[in-house]
């Protein structure tokens, strides 16, 4: 959540943690409303979880994580925030990652601190919430599962690397500003055929010509914030 005021105010004074087990009792130690800071606020928050409702609840799309940060971490700010329950599966990395621990960490690792009922939010392998390699292998693997094509998944992602690595296997909205916010909450439902009403955005008639555009060149495209098309590196240079 990066650079915005409310993000500035959540940071986190010692002590740190490495482990999934260490930073778990540190979020629950710091509280669900330092979890509504870290994320924007409540405006922005519930903005987040209006759009989640409508794309989980009311359009029946499935919603997962793929994320280089610890499970029972993630799972615990959306609970926090109510917004676990639109998400069909979490998928981060396993412990020992970032590092052996801190004296913390390693009382954390006893359960000591911990509540019982977070036990339940840790990372399993038998449930498949582990990163398999890089985030497009776990993508490519979910998507072969689900029988699906390029038109219908979108990973949305801060991350440019991230993006580039996933470009030609599944559709992408980069998100270049501090965390999802209504431009890309516009891209994600362009990709389902919604759009707001056109007088709302005089913009957007122009940004549904270039969706179907998009949606038409069978070679993949990512979407900026502004529904800009970006070439790969080579063609970009062109």
């Amino acid at each position: 959540e990066g650079s915005s005021p409310e993000a500035r105010r959540a940071r986190v004074d010692p002590p740190y943690a490495e482990t999934e087990r260490g930073q778990l009792r540190r979020l629950c130690e710091l509280g669900p409303a330092w979890t509504l800071e870290a994320f924007g606020g409540h405006r922005r928050v519930a903005s987040l979880r209006n759009l989640l409702r409508r794309l989980s609840v009311e359009l029946g799309v499935r919603l997962v994580v793929n994320s280089k940060g610890f499970v029972g971490v993630i799972k615990k700010c959306l609970f926090d925030l109510e917004m676990l329950v639109f998400f069909e599966r979490i998928t981060g990395v396993q412990e020992g990652t970032y590092g052996n621990g801190t004296h913390y960490d390693w009382q954390s690792l006893s359960g000591a601190g911990l509540p019982p009922e977070m036990f339940s939010f840790l990372g399993r392998a038998s449930a498949h919430e582990f990163l398999q390699g890089a985030k497009r292998t776990t993508i490519r693997l979910d998507m072969s599962r689900r029988g699906l094509d390029l038109k219908q998944a979108v990973m949305v992602d801060d991350d440019r690397g991230e993006i580039n690595d996933a470009i030609g296997l599944v559709s992408c909205i980069h998100v270049a500003g501090c965390g999802v916010g209504a431009e890309e909450a516009e891209a994600l439902l362009g990709f389902l055929g919604i759009h707001p009403h056109p007088y709302a955005h005089p913009a957007l008639m122009w940004r549904a010509t270039i969706r179907e555009e998009v949606l038409q060149n069978p070679r993949s495209r990512v979407i900026n914030r502004a529904w800009t098309c970006l070439e790969d590196d080579d063609e970009m240079e062109d």
